[in-house]
């Protein structure tokens, strides 16, 4: 989907698809760790008694979502991260990513654990509630615990860029 908004050739395609850094373009790229021949292949089956974790982020055009579990590597016992979906909507609202969710993991029957942005709590002017008031309501029917991970702020933007920098390859030279 994201190949057919960036037209070949754009400098928005090789930044956002490519990760490229460009000079002159507000600096060096922000996760250099990530290495896609390392980071992108085929995960195992999702743990049906191990909690979802949604990561949500509430842009309207698209509202991009990623959903994956957190698993443990065999060899070093270390914490390691999945992803198994992207739910990206263009022109839609909460309740239909909530159906995006519902249709993409219809029997899961663990927790589900949400995390995203700390501005994402406060409440709108239209509804007078915050998108994960929406989301908590709309997943009443999804028939599992919800629970919200989501800070009371948001970090400072270095810390959070080196974060996952680190969660990409820590000193050890292990992507988690």
């Amino acid at each position: 989907r994201l190949e057919a908004i960036y037209p070949e050739g754009s400098i928005a395609r090789r930044i956002r698809l490519g990760g490229e850094w460009l000079p002159g373009m507000a600096g060096a790229r922000a996760y250099p760790s990530f290495d896609r021949a390392l980071h992108v292949k085929k995960q195992p089956e999702l743990n049906p008694r191990r909690p979802l974790c949604w990561i949500m982020d509430f842009n309207v055009e698209p509202m991009a979502h990623l959903v994956g579990q957190l698993d443990v590597n065999p060899h070093s016992r270390r914490r390691i991260f999945r992803v198994f979906a992207e739910l990206i909507l263009d022109g839609g609202g909460i309740d239909d990513i909530c159906q995006m969710f519902y249709e993409r993991f219809p029997g899961h029957r663990a927790e589900i654990w949400i995390y995203g942005d700390s501005t994402s709590k406060g409440r709108s002017r239209q509804t007078g509630k915050s998108d994960y008031t929406l989301v908590l309501n709309a997943m009443r029917q999804y028939g599992v615990p919800v629970r919200l991970k989501v800070p009371e702020s948001n970090p400072p933007v270095p810390d959070r860029i080196n974060s996952v920098n680190h969660a990409m390859r820590d000193t050890d030279g292990e992507a988690r």
